[in-house]
C-alpha cells in the first residue's frame, strides 16, 4: 500500500476538514441517525467551476456498512492553551474493504477545548500513544473534523482502501487539536470518529492531498484585506501526478482573521476556479462537493487567502496555533494510484 509520512507540525489542520461534510448549523454532535444527505448539486461542467455544496453523493444511509470508532477516552486536557494528542487503534481487517463515510463523535463536555482533529491512516502502529506534544501529522490523510462538520459519505465509485498491507490489519491515528486559552482545569474528552466501511469494493480507490502553505505567511496587523498565495507549479504537479486525476470534494482552511479563500487552476492560458469561500468563515467551514473536477499534470495550482487583521497589533505569522494562520486547500480525489505527493505548496 502507498504511504508517506506527513511529519510536519505545520499540517496541523489539513484536514480538517479533509474528507468531511459541513453544515451550516454549528458542530455536529455525533449523534445523528446514520443518514446524509445526497444535497450536492455541484453544477460544474467538468471544467473546474463546479461549486455544488452538498455533503457528499453516496447513499448516505449509515446502517448499510460496518463501522469502527476511534476515540480519546477521557483524556485529561492540559491546562496549557495549545496541546497536540495522538491517539491511534489498530483495527483486524481479514479482506480488502473501502472506507466510505465518517461522522464525528464530539464529547458534549470537552466539545469548547476541541479545535479539530485529523484522522490519517499509518504503516504500523507507534507503540507510543497516547501522549500529548504530538505535533507530527504522520500517515495518509483520510478525515477531519472542525467547527461546522458532521457526518461525510464518499460518492458511491470511490472509497479508501484497507487490507491491502501485511498482517491482516489497518492502524488509525486521529490527531486532536486542543485549545485551552484560559487554562481551565478538569476537562476530560472523549471525542473521536466513527467510521463507516463495507466489503463490497468500489471503482475507484479515493485519496487526499493538500495545495497549502503555512511557514511563509506573514501578515502585518491593521491590514483590512491582506493577501497570501500558496503555489504548487506546473513542474511540481508534472512530477508528482502520474496521470489525471478527478477531485470531487474540496475543504478551504484558515484560522481566524481568514476573510476569503479560493483556489485557481492555471492551464493553457485559462484560470479554471476550484473552490471558493466567500465570506470564510471558522465556525462555519465548508466541505464542498465538486462536480468531476479532472487536475492534470502540469497545471499550476494557486490558493488565494485574503486575511482581516485590522484586529491585531502585532503581525500574525503562519503556524499550528489558534491565533497563527494557515492557507490551506485539501482536495478528495480518484483514483489514488495516479497521485504520489499528499502536500504540494510553498
Amino acid at each position: 500500500m502507498w504511504r508517506t509520512s506527513l511529519c510536519r507540525s505545520l499540517v496541523a489542520f489539513v484536514s480538517v476538514c479533509a474528507v468531511v461534510g459541513c453544515s451550516s448549523d454549528g458542530a455536529g454532535d455525533g449523534t445523528g441517525d446514520g443518514v446524509g444527505e445526497d444535497s450536492g448539486d455541484g453544477d460544474g461542467d467538468g471544467d473546474g467551476d463546479g461549486d455544488g455544496d452538498g455533503t457528499g453523493d453516496g447513499d448516505g444511509d449509515g446502517d448499510n456498512y460496518d463501522t469502527w470508532e476511534l476515540t480519546a477516552d477521557d483524556w485529561a486536557v492540559q491546562t496549557g492553551e495549545t496541546d497536540y494528542v495522538c491517539f491511534e487503534k489498530t483495527f483486524p481487517v481479514e479482506q480488502l474493504r473501502h472506507i466510505v463515510g465518517f461522522e464525528p463523535i464530539l464529547d458534549d463536555d470537552a466539545k469548547p477545548f476541541v479545535h479539530h482533529f485529523v484522522l490519517t491512516m499509518l504503516d504500523e502502529p507507534d507503540g507510543n500513544l497516547p501522549r500529548g506534544g504530538c505535533y507530527n501529522l504522520e500517515g495518509d490523510i483520510v478525515w477531519g473534523w472542525a467547527p461546522g462538520v458532521t457526518q461525510y459519505f464518499l460518492p458511491p465509485e470511490a472509497g479508501y482502501l484497507v487490507g491491502d498491507a501485511p498482517g491482516g490489519e489497518v492502524t488509525l491515528r486521529v490527531q486532536i487539536h486542543y485549545n485551552n486559552p484560559l487554562g481551565m482545569p478538569g476537562v476530560l474528552d472523549s471525542s473521536g470518529v466513527r467510521m463507516f466501511h463495507t466489503a463490497e469494493l468500489r471503482e475507484y480507490n479515493a485519496g487526499s492531498a493538500v495545495f497549502a502553505d503555512v511557514p511563509g505567511i506573514l501578515i502585518p496587523p491593521g491590514e483590512p484585506a491582506y493577501k497570501h498565495v500558496a503555489d504548487c507549479s506546473e513542474t511540481q504537479t508534472t512530477n508528482m501526478l502520474n496521470g489525471p486525476i478527478t477531485v470531487f470534494a474540496s475543504v478551504l482552511h484558515a484560522h481566524e482573521i481568514g476573510s476569503v479563500l479560493w483556489t485557481e487552476v492555471h492551464r493553457d492560458g485559462q484560470v479554471l476556479e476550484l473552490n471558493r469561500d466567500d465570506p470564510f468563515s471558522f465556525e462555519n467551514q465548508n466541505m464542498k462537493s465538486i462536480d468531476n473536477f479532472v487536475l492534470q499534470p502540469g497545471d499550476r495550482v494557486e490558493n488565494h487567502c485574503i486575511y482581516d487583521s485590522t484586529g491585531r497589533t502585532e503581525p500574525t505569522e503562519g503556524g499550528v496555533g489558534t491565533y497563527d494562520e494557515m492557507c490551506w486547500n485539501e482536495v478528495i480525489y480518484y483514483p489514488r494510484e495516479n497521485v504520489n505527493f499528499d502536500y504540494c505548496g510553498n
